[in-house]
């Protein structure tokens, strides 16, 4: 097993204060290994970007962090001062954000923002070294011509090549983790796969974990090593993509699986969740998929008491007090 690079434990994220707080995140946890993808997926609004962000110490000012222990090394990212969380964005840790449009400075050529994005951490380097430096990066996320488009500003680009410099702005210190938050959306079909091929090749270059977020149940399956599939702010299924994929023990993976498009079945029309997720500050008692599930079937333990994470860490893991069930459908 590879060495853990992210050790994630009882993460919880609220939004706003007192009582107008809004759970967004509920006590979860997780760990990345080296070189390992770790999917993390679930409906917008399960929590997933918000967990992204407060491990970068990004959350917007209406959000915090009220507990969990975040391990990169040897030291918590969440007990960090803003300071010393700045010293380490883009060197140990970068974030691959899900809109290149408003990820880029829209007033700066994209190659200053690389180059910048190179200098931040290398002080040693002149600007001529810097320019150099993201040339090179820019051509090995494969832009073409980087030489003569080092100047344009970022809306000269197309979606997929703006994706390409925010990944070699991620990239450009070779971090020991990638966080890739929803790095596909509104990119057709073609540069999606491009985008992803050129984060698996990243990847295996620089042998970097990587934190897959999507709400795409195709793109995580792909991509992914392990899964975690959030709903309501906690994780309510985890383990390695194939188990998860192949043998769910969550009501909500299996319903959230049987509504991807299959060209290998005929139907006319796709399987859809009933009902809609849950408002986080006015859960369902008990099981927070309860109102949802076809499982349930208005049994009494799912209207009394939350369901767990059953079995060791590292295991598959399922919060449901008839995961067995589910098994033998």
């Amino acid at each position: 097993m590879s060495a853990t690079i992210l050790d994630v434990s009882n993460l919880s994220v609220v939004f706003g204060k007192g009582s107008a707080a809004v759970p967004a995140v509920r006590g979860i946890s997780f760990a990345v290994a080296r070189g390992e993808t770790l999917g993390i997926v679930g409906e917008s609004g399960c929590g997933k970007t918000a967990t992204g962000l407060a491990l970068l110490g990004l959350l917007p000012s209406s959000g915090r962090v009220t507990s969990g222990v975040a391990r990169l090394g040897n030291r918590d990212l969440l007990a960090m001062s803003p300071r010393e969380l700045r010293g380490i964005r883009g060197r140990r840790l970068a974030m691959v954000f899900q809109d290149p449009a408003t990820a880029l400075n829209p007033v700066l050529s994209i190659g200053r923002q690389v180059s910048e994005a190179v200098a931040a951490h290398n002080s040693e380097l002149d600007r001529a070294q810097a320019k150099k430096r993201a040339l090179d990066l820019l051509e090995a996320v494969g832009v073409p011509d980087p030489a003569a488009r080092y100047r344009d500003l970022p809306h000269v680009w197309s979606g997929g090549m703006r994706q390409r410099a925010v990944v070699a702005m991620a990239i450009a210190n070779r971090p020991r983790l990638l966080i890739a938050d929803e790095p596909t959306t509104a990119l057709d079909v073609t540069i999606q796969a491009q985008v992803l091929d050129l984060l698996r090749l990243v990847q295996g270059e620089t042998g970097a974990g990587l934190i897959l977020i999507s709400h795409d149940f195709g793109v995580v399956a792909e991509m992914s090593d392990r899964i975690a599939v959030m709903y309501a702010g906690e994780i309510v299924e985890t383990g390695t993509a194939g188990k998860v994929m192949e043998t769910p023990r969550h009501p909500y993976t299996a319903a959230l699986l049987r509504s991807v498009p299959d060209l290998d079945l005929d139907r006319e029309q796709l399987e859809v969740i009933g009902g809609q997720p849950p408002n986080p500050s006015l859960l369902p008692s008990g099981c927070p998929f309860r109102p949802r599930c076809f499982l349930s079937g208005g049994r009494a333990v799912c209207r009394e008491t939350a369901p767990r994470l059953d079995g060791e860490k590292g295991s598959h893991q399922a919060a449901c007090h008839f995961a067995a069930e589910l098994a033998i459908r």
